[in-house]
């Protein structure tokens, strides 16, 4: 859960930049962090069930790898 929560943070936290680049309203940032939250709660759920069926351990572990580079290309931007 701390991960999803960091992961969620960072997207609140590039709110301003996403709107200077998109040229987007506040409504539409509202849009985009729903369907966010809808996505991050929906892998949350099923990350439950693989725990279960793959084991605890391991599932957190692929979730931190994931997590940790997913943001990795998205920095390299120039």
């Amino acid at each position: 859960m701390m991960m999803a929560f960091v992961n969620a943070s960072s997207t609140i936290g590039a709110l301003a930049s996403i709107q200077d680049d998109l040229h987007v309203s506040g409504s539409t940032l509202v849009w985009i962090t729903s369907s966010f939250t809808l996505a991050l709660v929906s892998l949350v759920m099923s990350a439950g069930t693989v725990g279960e069926l793959y084991g605890r351990r391991l599932t957190y572990l692929v979730g931190v790898v994931l997590a940790a580079s997913n943001p990795a290309p998205a920095n390299r931007r120039t």
